[in-house]
């Protein structure tokens, strides 16, 4: 009989004391009843009125100008990559016009550039590093 009793009397010592170590709910029911609630935000006039705060930048159209035939004066070839140039620091293909020269063929080394007038062909510029890149 001791067997049984201690045992029943271990166990609800134990729910007593956890019981009474347990924490107040009723705070974190007002704190879920308070979030359950309707609230008030802006109204669709109030948030049309607000400004971006995401800085906006105004595209300038340039205006194409009747350019020279020789304007291809102090354009430079800065790379090849496949099928795409560098001139100038901004990239083109074949088909886009720099100035009025029409870019006709990209080789290795150089590209051929075409007006009505004549053909003109830009060479690749390699400097004093002479980089070579390779790949498999």
């Amino acid at each position: 009989m001791k067997n049984i009793i201690f045992p029943a009397v271990a166990i609800c010592f134990a729910t007593i004391l956890n019981a009474a170590n347990m924490p107040d709910m009723s705070a974190y029911d007002q704190m879920f009843n308070d979030l359950s609630k309707n609230r008030a935000g802006l109204s669709n006039e109030q948030i049309n009125k607000l400004k971006s705060p995401f800085p906006t930048i105004k595209q300038v159209e340039s205006i194409a100008t009747e350019s020279k035939p020789n304007s291809t004066v102090g354009n430079t070839l800065n790379a090849i990559l496949i099928d795409r140039v560098k001139v100038n620091e901004k990239w083109y293909k074949v088909g886009d016009y720099i100035g009025s020269y029409r870019i006709m063929e990209i080789k290795s080394k150089s590209i051929i550039l075409s007006n009505e007038e004549n053909n003109m062909e830009l060479k690749l510029n390699q400097g004093n590093q002479n980089v070579v890149i390779t790949y498999k």
